[in-house]
């Protein structure tokens, strides 16, 4: 691919926008501002519970399961004594969350003071964090490649899914101790205690077996060689340290529990080892943030902690969003270099020939992200299809009548979209059907614009969803694999010069951004 930007007549050096410009704490501070609910709950602590009496006169609707007697349920974030969905109860519930989350925000501002310093001081000591251009650059025409490149696209990625992290790990800080601390609702200990009881069961029945196998006729010749070879390699001490410690302790499930907190000396005490595992998660999310690169070190660091909370998490991290990040990490292992935190790594430079050009990102990896963001739209249309809900279903098509009022949490702009008319709702429930059920195969198309089309209606659709309600970083997270739809060309056509800056502005950029500007690039593929 080929791109090209005209210039004037005179050529001048380009000049970055700002050499000092504040992106990395601009882009911290937008986090918050734009995960107002996740924020408010990750920053505010542990909230007290209120137990409220349910009854089926207080629903104004049906819902999937009816509800044909009182039922006691736990709500953490509810400010109602009485839950109705009359339109004047709706309105002073909406005022009553207005008002607790400007009370939340007001002790964690001294918080992100300082972060927004420490990130201010990390700008400082990268200067070159903006992004390249030229004074004299006077129109910009980038031909439409057959095969698309999606270096900057990858910066971009990876900042968004940094973004994720540092939503999901500050929620872990501040929230974790009462969830699954020393003293939380479901303590990690018991988990970590049932799994270790589990393992030495399987450790002790496979020592009676090692016994047992000893009586075993293992033929002789070639056939005798390979099985005391089989038995002297199962039996040596790294292997039995990996059982014993790894893949015999299991979950109810008889699934292993990969977390670091098998290292702790002390499970009486694992509240130091919560903080100090979601504030390292916090530092290598920060570093991704603000380089806009990764490595493969860097993103093995936040799988492996992302796994540790999942694993002795419970209930808590039960939810489909937390297998979802983890997923989509291991997937970004094969975007980045081994070492290298160099965001074009392999970018080759001559000064006497134009032979220049970073090595490619790998299609495979595109590929599979891909069809990860496939399998996740195609699913969550499908369990709506194929539920015996007849709300979702043609004939009905009445689930978004009661979708905003039973949603986990609203946000002030949830009873705008309450009380549009009953056409509306039924408009957005088979809008919904078309963006999970025919859309996702946009993605997928060989054609370009077909795959940026769906890559847009899917990151639109997750716009939607975030302005009507809450659902903690999941569609934020849905953004994320969507951004590999839009490529290079794309990005340099549509985006702002200071959305540029913000969001694909590193070091490398302005060397990458110069050879764009002077026609020489050819990227390799």
């Amino acid at each position: 691919m080929m791109i090209r930007i005209s210039r004037g007549p005179q050529a001048i050096a380009p000049r970055r926008i700002g050499s000092f410009f504040p992106s990395v704490w601009i882009a911290i501070v937008l986090i918050v501002i734009s995960l107002p609910n996740n924020a408010a709950n990750a920053f505010s602590g542990p909230v007290k519970p209120i137990r409220i009496r349910i009854t089926s006169e207080d629903f104004s609707m049906r819902t999937p399961t009816e509800i044909t007697s009182c039922q006691t349920k736990r709500l953490d974030s509810f400010s109602t004594e009485r839950i109705s969905f009359s339109k004047t109860q709706l309105k002073n519930s909406m005022r009553t969350l207005g008002y607790r989350f400007r009370r939340r925000l007001q002790m964690p501002l001294q918080k992100i003071r300082l972060l927004a310093f420490a990130s201010v001081l990390l700008s400082a000591l990268c200067p070159k964090m903006a992004f390249a251009t030229s004074s004299k650059i006077t129109t910009a025409t980038l031909s439409s490649p057959t095969q698309p490149s999606y270096h900057l696209t990858r910066i971009l990625f990876l900042r968004l899914l940094a973004v994720v992290y540092t939503s999901a790990f500050s929620v872990a800080k501040f929230q974790n101790k009462g969830l699954i601390g020393d003293r939380g609702i479901t303590p990690a200990k018991r988990i970590l205690d049932e799994a270790q009881k589990v393992g030495e069961a399987r450790s002790a029945r496979r020592k009676e077996w090692v016994k047992q196998r000893a009586k075993y006729d293992n033929g002789s010749g070639a056939k005798k060689k390979f099985h005391d070879l089989k038995n002297k390699l199962s039996d040596s001490k790294f292997a039995e340290l990996f059982r014993d410690k790894f893949w015999y302790r299991q979950d109810r499930a008889g699934r292993p529990l990969p977390t670091l907190l098998w290292l702790a000396r002390d499970r009486d005490n694992l509240n130091p080892w919560l903080d100090g595992l979601a504030n390292v998660g916090l530092f290598l999310s920060t570093v991704m943030l603000a380089s806009g690169s990764a490595n493969v070190f860097l993103l093995l660091g936040l799988y492996v902690i992302q796994r540790t909370f999942m694993s002795v998490g419970g209930p808590w991290y039960g939810y489909g969003w937390e297998p979802q990040l983890a997923e989509l990490t291991f997937h970004a292992l094969f975007l980045v270099p081994l070492f290298s935190m160099d965001p074009f790594f392999g970018w080759i430079r001559s000064n006497t020939s134009s032979s220049v050009g970073p090595f490619p990102v790998p299609k495979l990896v595109i590929w599979a992200v891909r069809w990860y963001l496939f399998k996740i739209m195609i699913g969550a249309g499908l369990i709506k299809i194929k539920s015996s809900d007849p709300k979702w279903k043609p004939g009905n098509m009445s689930a978004m009548y009661y979708f905003y009022e039973t949603q986990p949490v609203p946000n002030p702009f949830t009873k705008y979209f309450h009380f549009m008319p009953k056409w509306w709702h039924r408009f957005e429930v088979w809008s919904n059907h078309f963006v999970e059920l025919v859309a996702p195969f946009l993605l997928l198309m060989p054609s370009r614009q077909l795959r940026q089309t769906g890559g847009l209606i899917q990151i639109m659709f997750q716009v939607i969803l975030i302005s009507s309600g809450n659902l903690s970083f999941l569609n934020w997270l849905t953004i994320v694999p969507a951004i590999f739809c839009l490529d290079d060309a794309f990005l340099m056509n549509n985006l702002p010069p200071i959305v540029r800056s913000l969001a694909l502005g590193t070091p490398s950029s302005q060397s990458y951004v110069q050879c764009i500007s002077s026609g020489a690039v050819e990227m390799a593929r």
